[in-house]
């Protein structure tokens, strides 16, 4: 070897060894939910593409999106945010979040448009422990009471002792009033509400993104007060 392809070798080998140890850029979901939290704190590059499955007027930028792994939250670098069944190819960096790592600072365009991707059935537990927080899932229970809002009603749902709140759209019912009592099927994202310095779940809520993907299986039943009045010493 002649000195100056040696020198030539010398000079590459820091190159070579920097394109060596530069990592990776995760390109699904489930990539970035498994990093611990201090791998998610480095800020690695993300780029994946996926299904807008939840994204309320209110949220200026934040959305949840899921692909063929998994479903991660967003946070746009901007206020604007694309609508649920949109097709976006998001880039951005890791962040360990609240509760979950998810992907900030993010870019996105919109590719195209496809149906809701498939619910995973769930138990009320699995929902209320968190595991589920940011994947799509479907679950049943009765209404308690209904909320109506500018751009949504909330479905206080009970099931399993369990209580839960569901963000609908309005047209998912003709009349809100006359789904209390009523067994409900909602399909939409779970999310997880914690606290931010313990990192410890409080709630966990479900964003109903299609007006069918709230069913009645069951209606209401009749009016209550037309049942015989019990006296109080007979009960239990």
């Amino acid at each position: 070897m002649s000195l100056c392809s040696g020198l030539l070798f010398l000079l590459a080998l820091p190159q070579a060894a920097a394109a060596q140890s530069s990592p990776p850029v995760l390109t699904n979901a489930v990539s970035v939910l498994s990093l611990p939290p201090d791998r998610a704190t480095s800020g690695l590059d993300v780029s994946l593409q996926g299904v807008v499955t939840a994204a309320q007027p209110d949220w200026h930028g934040k959305f949840f999106v899921q692909d063929d792994s998994a479903g991660i939250f967003v946070v746009s670098s901007n206020s604007e945010q694309p609508l649920p069944g949109d097709v976006v190819r998001v880039t951005g960096v890791s962040h360990p979040g609240g509760y979950a790592p998810i992907v900030f600072e993010a870019d996105w365009v919109k590719v195209g448009e496809a149906p809701m991707p498939d619910a995973k059935r769930v138990s009320i537990e699995q929902l209320m422990s968190g595991v589920e927080d940011s994947q799509r899932v479907e679950i049943s229970g009765i209404v308690r009471g209904v909320q109506v809002e500018e751009h949504s009603m909330i479905v206080e749902i009970v099931s399993g002792g369990y209580r839960f709140r569901a963000y609908a759209p309005l047209a998912a019912a003709d009349d809100p009033r006359l789904l209390t009592g009523s067994q409900v099927s909602v399909r939409g994202t779970a999310a997880t509400s914690f606290h931010p310095a313990l990192r410890h779940l409080v709630a966990v809520t479900v964003y109903i993104p299609l007006a069918s993907d709230l069913t009645m299986e069951q209606g209401q039943p009749g009016d209550p007060f037309a049942d015989p009045i019990t006296p109080l010493d007979s009960v239990a």
